[in-house]
């Protein structure tokens, strides 16, 4: 009997050691932190507008299977489909004004992100009085392994 019980006990394991392990979530491949590259157009008011190149990094956690938060600089949430996310409208304020973002579809291929974005809103100038801000980039993100 005891023969028995260690044979059944014996094959459970086996059986048991067999299965395959679970499939990694779609989030998991963007998870990490990123350094990036923002080449960007400002337009503030009529007569103030020009490109910057920022550099920085940012964060994805991850929030579900199927989807990220982004940390700083756009805090704001993404739904993965594939190797793409599309993040959320984001909006941000502050005591100098708004500023409303929308992203496109972000491609993630090898260890880089890529995606552009559009802001617009109300900012003061250093005179105090608010003009029409409008932005453009591109983002290039490589993920720090």
């Amino acid at each position: 009997m005891i023969k028995l019980l260690l044979s059944i006990l014996t094959i459970t394991l086996a059986v048991s050691c067999l299965k395959p392990a679970p499939a990694p979530d779609p989030a998991d491949a963007f998870v990490g932190s990123y350094t990036y590259t923002d080449n960007c157009y400002v337009r503030w008011g009529d007569d103030v507008e020009g490109t910057d190149a920022k550099t920085g990094t940012f964060t994805l956690t991850k929030v579900s299977a199927l989807e990220v938060q982004m940390h700083s600089p756009w805090n704001t949430l993404g739904r993965i489909t594939a190797n793409t996310i599309t993040f959320t409208e984001c909006p941000q304020n502050d005591s100098d004004g708004y500023v409303n973002y929308t992203f496109s579809v972000a491609n993630l291929v090898g260890n880089q992100l890529i995606f552009t974005y559009v802001g617009t809103g109300s900012r003061r100038f250093t005179n105090g009085i608010a003009y029409p801000w409008e932005s453009s980039g591109t983002v290039v993100a490589t993920k720090l392994y």
